[in-house]
């Protein structure tokens, strides 16, 4: 009897110990993982090109995109995204909880081939549960960047300063001089000369002094006299005398 009652308290003992030890495992399997941290994310990466307006190129960038989904919210995560292609990286810096972050790699390049970014992620607080670390890796398809035509500048010239240019004379035919035909007319001038007939009234004088009487030295006077007379006095003095003998 006491024997059996040893047996059932074993045996109620054992049974407590494996409900304890299947709610634990149980517990282990379904409600810590929830509460522990176990590097839950999101990422993306895809080449696009990019003008560099400083020389006028396109080049090609990697854009690197992460999402933090961890469940427990006081664990964030920095991020850095690295292209396998060119081996150039860029810093996400600390993502929290539900946050999304971006960057760009620079390529340095105008084409590049498929391949693939690795995230490298470390716990913001410094814990090493899980390893303390983890990566995450994409892909991206390859891509060349058409580069823009550039137009160039018209170049303006200066403007030329106009040279004056003499104009070419042109010959004009000499417009002849009209002659001008000077006609002379000599004119023969005749001078005639007609003799004068010798006055009668000298003569009718001479006769006159002729016929006066001689009656001495006062009739040479008077006779000198009558000669400085002119010819027509005398011509008149005569008439006179010629009607006073007639009466």
């Amino acid at each position: 009897m006491n024997s059996l009652k040893k047996l059932n308290k074993i045996l109620f003992i054992f049974y407590l110990a494996l409900q304890v030890g299947v709610g634990i495992f149980l517990s282990n399997i379904f409600i810590f993982p929830r509460l522990v941290s176990a590097w839950e994310t999101s990422q993306s990466s895809e080449a696009v090109c990019v003008l560099n307006n400083n020389v006028n190129i396109n080049y090609v960038n990697i854009k690197a995109s992460f999402t933090n989904n961890d469940s427990n919210v006081n664990k964030a995560m920095n991020v850095v995204a690295k292209d396998n292609w060119t081996g150039q990286e860029v810093n996400l810096g600390s993502v929290a909880v539900g946050e999304t972050k971006s960057g760009l790699i620079k390529t340095g390049q105008t084409s590049i081939t498929n391949s693939t970014v690795t995230f490298t992620l470390t716990w913001t607080d410094g814990s090493q549960s899980h390893g303390g670390s983890d990566t995450k890796t994409v892909s991206y398809s390859a891509l060349n960047c058409p580069q823009p035509v550039s137009t160039p500048t018209p170049t303006i010239p200066p403007a030329s300063t106009p040279t004056s240019v003499p104009p070419t004379p042109t010959s004009v035919p000499a417009t002849p001089t009209p002659v001008t035909t000077t006609q002379i007319l000599i004119v023969k001038e005749e001078v005639i000369v007609t003799p004068t007939p010798a006055p009668k009234v000298q003569v009718l004088a001479a006769k006159t002094f002729k016929e006066l009487p001689k009656t001495g030295p006062v009739d040479g006077i008077l006779l000198g006299l009558l000669s400085l007379l002119p010819a027509g006095l005398i011509i008149k003095q005569k008439s006179k005398n010629m009607f006073t003998n007639k009466r």
